[in-house]
């Protein structure tokens, strides 16, 4: 039986779940019917979501993981954190709506200290925002 379930079980790329995701933040339709016609448990959709969002969060604090190299840790431990400065390539203009979306989060806190967090997905081409999410759960941390 679950060598059965393991042979009709999908695979999703990393683009086919950012697609999903982003077809949910747009609103068009319930999370439940989105996930009936892609064929996935609202659970599933959802732990997609929590780490798209995460990666969105981690992305614009500059907080992603990686090992330090060895020279990297050297330079640390000297005290050396002078680098020389990269050429930073020119990001490529899309040519039409839809070919880029940046990802923006925004935090702030109420007056009563409560924080709230807001995504925004906007047209690179366009400039238009295609999604506005505030939540008060909006969070980077699991």
């Amino acid at each position: 039986m679950k060598d059965i379930r393991r042979q009709s079980r999908r695979n999703f790329s990393a683009e086919d779940k950012i697609l999903i995701e982003l077809d949910g933040l747009r609103g068009e339709d319930s999370i439940a019917e989105l996930c009936r016609k892609e064929g996935i448990a609202q659970s599933l959709y959802c732990t997609w979501s929590k780490d798209f969002m995460e990666a969105g969060m981690r992305r614009s604090a500059g907080d992603t993981a990686r090992a330090a190299t060895t020279g990297e840790v050297q330079d640390l431990r000297r005290g050396d954190r002078k680098r020389a400065p990269r050429a930073r390539k020119p990001m490529v203009l899309p040519n039409g709506p839809n070919q880029r979306w940046s990802l923006d989060f925004v935090s702030d806190s109420l007056i009563c200290s409560r924080p709230f967090h807001i995504l925004n997905v906007v047209d690179d081409f366009s400039r238009e925002r295609l999604v506005l999410v505030a939540d008060t759960l909006l969070s980077g941390h699991g």
